[in-house]
């Protein structure tokens, strides 16, 4: 499972399509599969029910979705407001693609389906967000300067670290690490010198090599 947060205008469904078709695995949209199981739009969830009911609605069909077979899922822009569907997220591949708010408004444009763009505090909203997709993201990508197959190939670099991390037995450093196109530089050179180390450590001579065979002895 791996799940793509980030405000509207990130680019999770695109690049979302483009990392499944990579990777041989199904791809799901939470907000289209909200529309499916419902019949309604989502704006007409939001007009109709409220967006507290449409929230909870939505958390639902998140857990569902997490709970069934792996899948590159797409989050809709808020799902990560719910606390039990952070809870649900916690361990899982997170991949926060960050926009700046000027960026995203000039992708969405005046995208007449998206309801939170009639809030008067969207700006607000996105400065709110920004922190709460950071803490629960184990990958971050700047993806302003870059088109959807350029993320794409940054989602994939990332998770191979991820996986070599996982392997080490130590998951919870590739938190620290963030391909963010702003310092790729020098955010870069350090992942590509951690990748190195791992992948030395790993190898058959190698201290976590000969720790994980001890284990399974």
């Amino acid at each position: 499972m791996i799940v793509l947060i980030g405000f509207m205008g990130a680019g999770k469904t695109t690049v979302g399509r483009l990392v499944a078709a990579k990777l041989g695995l199904p791809f799901a949209d939470s907000d289209q599969v909200i529309e499916q199981r419902t019949g309604r739009q989502i704006r007409r969830i939001f007009a109709e029910d409220g967006e507290p009911a449409f929230r909870d609605l939505e958390h639902s069909v998140i857990a569902a979705l997490l709970a069934s077979q792996d899948t590159v899922l797409a989050l809709g822009g808020g799902a990560p407001s719910h606390p039990v569907t952070r809870s649900l997220l916690a361990g899982l591949p997170v991949v926060y693609l960050r926009v700046s708010f000027a960026e995203a408004m000039s992708r969405v444009g005046d995208d007449k389906g998206r309801p939170m763009l009639a809030r008067p505090d969207i700006r607000s909203l996105h400065a709110q967000r920004e922190p709460l997709y950071a803490s629960i993201a184990t990958l971050t990508i700047d993806t302003d300067p870059l088109s959807p197959p350029d993320i794409a190939l940054k989602v994939l670099e990332g998770l191979r670290l991820a996986w070599i991390v996982l392997l080490a037995g130590a998951w919870k450093p590739i938190h620290a690490l963030r391909y963010c196109s702003r310092d790729h530089d020098r955010r870069g050179m350090h992942a590509g010198r951690d990748d190195a180390r791992l992948q030395r450590r790993l190898q058959p001579g190698g201290k976590r090599a000969r720790r994980l065979r001890a284990r399974r002895a």
